[in-house]
């Protein structure tokens, strides 16, 4: 489960505040590290815009840098 608002933004821990997702997807939302959202992301087919703007809005809630499918192909080269 993920938090749609975090507690750290006044979220609380009521069902009506929590997504479920694979956890693969919960480390996708989480990481930091380039390797590890370069393979979740080939693993999930996640490379369409609407779906990187979904893992993004989840990023950003949690206080993370938003995925840049660009920047992280050129950080791998």
């Amino acid at each position: 489960c993920i938090y749609l608002n975090p507690p750290s933004q006044g979220g609380t821990d009521e069902y009506a505040n929590l997504r479920i997702v694979h956890k693969d997807i919960k480390s996708l939302i989480y990481s930091n590290d380039v390797k590890i959202i370069k393979s979740l992301i080939d693993l999930f087919d996640c490379r369409a815009p609407a779906k990187i703007a979904k893992l993004n809005k989840w990023r950003a809630k949690a206080g993370l840098e938003a995925i840049n499918l660009i920047t992280i192909n050129q950080t791998l080269k």
